[in-house]
């Protein structure tokens, strides 16, 4: 089984496609990522439960992903697919060109400061809006900040630090 904590979040099925059992999937990464995929992790947050599976095959599909998983033959069973959260290796992904951005594993868990030096709190996770990316970020008493994540609002990213330095905000 591949193992969680080493994969990459690269998308959400939000419904079956079709009759065949095609998955619709919410991309988090790019078609050229994942492309030749051929095994992933799927993570149901609602149980909590994973399934491990070989993939037929992947494919643009409008703004969305189409997977074609072993075993999942009808629409049915897709039908069950819905709302997990499709991981890969990391081998799969390998490293990202200087600037091309990050992965939303390696913003988790960095401390967040403001213009002034002050800690915010550490990035819990990073949400995928219609308008962009948010990073919610958690203080030491569970108190959310949303932060967008675009230039306006983030300074610097170091990741080798842990590190994202911000411009002064309003709280969202």
């Amino acid at each position: 089984m591949l193992d969680k904590e080493k994969s990459y979040l690269v998308g959400e099925i939000v419904k079956p496609q079709g009759l065949r059992g095609a998955l619709k999937v919410k991309p988090y990464a790019e078609f050229s990522d994942i492309r030749n995929v051929d095994k992933v992790l799927i993570h149901f947050p609602k149980t909590g439960n994973c399934l491990d599976k070989n993939v037929i095959r992947v494919q643009e599909h409008q703004k969305h992903f189409l997977f074609f998983l072993e075993g999942v033959a009808d629409r049915n069973q897709a039908e069950e697919m819905r709302g997990g959260l499709i991981y890969v290796d990391e081998e799969v992904m390998g490293e990202l060109e200087s600037g091309e951005g990050y992965f939303h594993r390696e913003l988790e868990g960095c401390s967040v400061f403001s213009e002034k030096g002050e800690c915010i709190g550490k990035v819990d996770a990073v949400l995928e809006t219609p308008g962009g990316e948010l990073l919610s970020v958690l203080d030491e008493k569970g108190k959310e900040t949303l932060v967008p994540f675009i230039d306006e609002y983030v300074k610097e990213v170091s990741i080798e630090e842990k590190r994202i330095d911000t411009f002064d905000f309003e709280e969202l």
